[in-house]
């Protein structure tokens, strides 16, 4: 849902804040059910994400829930929480590292080592970056309870589905679970806050590849989308 959701902060940029909650889908293989997609071990993940790489256009390595797999979802998550209290950006950055190093590249994200490894190289395009400090959370108590605030209250709020979104104004709140098109993020925010005007698409992916940092072809296809739509019309 990336494609979605990055134009939806793209266009929306100057009118929202957006946090992320990391939810921990996996603790571990050991009691994980998904009774929905008949999913209790790792190599029946593969086909699921295969479908997923089919409805959504993004590449996704299927094949490491064969060769590889994941252990627990609780260290990805972990480390990502130490990222992000240094600094958003570099939260933002070491989310969509550690998304790639799994989804594209078909790295086991669960082994600390990875994880560590990514923070270095993190620590290399952000000077304001504290790779010792990272390491430091990461390996002790601190991370863990950053990331259990998080994990906690997902199950308050009884969010088991990921994505989850909250979409927060006043003391109006729309949640949206699962996959959805750009089309409803855009119409629940104007929903939740009627009037809200969007940045005018422009024609300059250059632009939006470097706002981001990067685009996989399927992204570059989401910006596109709309100014498409409107010229067929």
């Amino acid at each position: 849902m990336e494609p979605q959701i990055r134009k939806f902060r793209f266009q929306f940029r100057d009118h929202i804040n957006w946090e992320y909650r990391l939810g921990g889908l996996i603790p571990s293989w050991d009691n994980y059910v998904d009774s929905v997609n008949s999913v209790s071990r790792p190599a029946q993940m593969g086909p699921l994400w295969l479908h997923a790489e089919q409805v959504s256009g993004m590449p996704m390595a299927h094949s490491l829930w064969a060769t590889d797999p994941p252990s627990s979802s609780f260290p990805a998550c972990i480390a990502v929480k130490c990222a992000m209290t240094q600094s958003p950006r570099a939260g933002e950055f070491y989310l969509r590292s550690v998304r790639e190093a799994c989804m594209l590249n078909g790295l086991n994200i669960s082994k600390p080592e990875l994880l560590l490894r990514l923070a270095r190289t993190l620590a290399t395009v952000d000077p304001v970056f504290d790779y010792g400090q990272f390491e430091r959370d990461f390996g002790s108590v601190n991370g863990q309870n950053l990331f259990r605030q998080d994990w906690q209250a997902a199950r308050v709020r009884d969010i088991n589905r990921f994505p989850t979104l909250l979409m927060k104004h006043n003391d109006n709140t729309i949640r949206l679970s699962g996959y959805k098109p750009f089309t409803s993020l855009a119409m629940a925010l104007t929903y939740l806050v009627p009037g809200m005007q969007s940045k005018t698409i422009t024609e300059n992916i250059d632009d939006y590849r470097a706002y981001w940092n990067g685009l996989t072809e399927r992204e570059e296809k989401e910006f596109y989308a709309e100014s498409l739509a409107q010229a067929a019309r």
